[in-house]
């Protein structure tokens, strides 16, 4: 371990939040703000998976839906591996986690008062509220406005946490580089909301924060990971030649609205291998296009959204249609190539139903915690609703023992 110094004037802190994307300050804001509380980022506030999410937030939110109906759906998705009662547990809190963003003003997409609601692959029903198709960018700068009018929570950006620290059988702090200075941060109570290990891949979604930190942190301190096998690819990032490890995702949303898969032939070859034909869950999607791209030897297949008018697609997805069309693709005339991409792991560090891991002290939520609510599989946009959920209960934990 490093040399750490604590400065004299490092009063310590009641919890450390590592992480910046959703669950990381989602739980920072639900923390009593009599307590003290250190935020550390890796890069910046807006560095995280979460600001790149474009679908939206999944939960039962209409009278055509219901609890039982998403849960169904989260289950059959994940290959029913898994665990329903922590399904149940993410399902039937969702709603109040909206209710909740709704009341800090997050501007979600409305019509006539009520919530727009979205369509995804795997769903039975439209259940997606959604900021356009930028939904994680606007709900992460909502909230980052409320932590810098917080005067309880200290951001530190620009820090790599190293270590999490322990005295006795119990976490004491962390240690973590900072403009190439080491320094200890103390705390009794440590939250890991890191993400996962897109970066590990060639081609991912991924923000280029996302390295698997909090797995080695978690590791280094004795714990053990569980299904980090479990890697889902979203079968259609912007396929684009020469471009950097970080692709352009296209939305599974686009597919809601009608858009479907075709190969180079100009066939829907989706239709024959699923029920739902291209809003088939993931898994299935990227298998299909996967063994279609060795047949075939291509690089790619295609999206086709020409049914849709331009004046639609360009409001109801103005990130997409403004990149592609950045690049000389009109989404509305041209096919999109896809290709598939790492975008999501459904292992972690294992956990209860309140985030606690197996060390006193420390605790995890968002992708790098397993609460096996996915499965073999994640339900789009479940991920988001899990940060929502799961990091109110990691704060609830923490304000109740504090």
């Amino acid at each position: 371990m490093f040399p750490y110094k604590i400065e004299a004037d490092e009063a310590p802190f009641d919890v450390i939040v590592i992480g910046s994307g959703l669950a990381g300050v989602y739980t920072a804001l639900n923390l009593d703000e009599k307590s003290r509380v250190l935020l550390v980022c890796k890069k910046s506030l807006l560095n995280s998976n979460s600001s790149l999410a474009q679908g939206g937030i999944a939960a039962v939110l209409s009278k055509e839906d219901s609890y039982d109906l998403h849960v169904a759906d989260t289950m059959k998705t994940g290959h029913y591996e898994n665990d329903e009662m922590m399904v149940r547990c993410l399902v039937e809190n969702g709603p109040k986690e909206i209710s909740q963003l709704l009341a800090w003003q997050v501007p979600f997409d409305l019509e006539g008062g009520e919530l727009c609601l979205a369509r995804e692959g795997a769903h039975s029903v439209r259940r997606i509220a959604r900021c356009g198709d930028h939904t994680g960018r606007t709900v992460m700068e909502t909230l980052i406005e409320k932590i810098q009018d917080r005067a309880n929570i200290t951001v530190l950006e620009y820090t790599t946490v190293t270590d999490i620290l322990m005295t006795g059988d119990r976490v004491s702090g962390v240690g973590c580089i900072n403009d190439n200075k080491i320094a200890a941060y103390k705390s009794r109570r440590v939250v890991l909301a890191t993400g996962g290990v897109g970066q590990l891949f060639r081609h991912t979604t991924n923000d280029e924060t996302i390295t698997g930190d909090g797995f080695s942190l978690a590791q280094k301190a004795g714990l053990t990971l569980e299904r980090m096998d479990a890697v889902q690819f979203h079968p259609t990032a912007l396929f684009e030649r020469g471009t950097s490890s970080k692709r352009f995702l296209i939305s599974e949303a686009v597919r809601g609205e009608g858009a479907v898969l075709r190969d180079y032939e100009g066939h829907e070859f989706m239709t024959g291998i699923h029920e739902m034909g291209s809003l088939a869950p993931r898994d299935i999607v990227t298998g299909a296009i996967n063994r279609l791209l060795l047949a075939q030897e291509k690089a790619h297949v295609f999206l086709d959204a020409t049914t849709m008018t331009k004046d639609f697609f360009s409001k109801r997805f103005p990130t997409i249609y403004q990149y592609c069309s950045s690049i000389g693709i009109d989404v509305t005339q041209d096919y999109v190539p896809v290709v598939p991409c790492a975008h999501y792991l459904m292992g972690g560090i294992p956990v209860d139903d309140f985030g606690r891991t197996a060390l006193e002290g420390l605790y995890a939520c968002g992708e790098v915690a397993y609460t096996n609510v996915h499965g073999a599989n994640r339900l789009a946009s479940n991920s988001l609703l899990e940060c929502l959920v799961f990091g109110k209960r990691v704060a609830e934990a923490i304000n109740k023992e504090l």
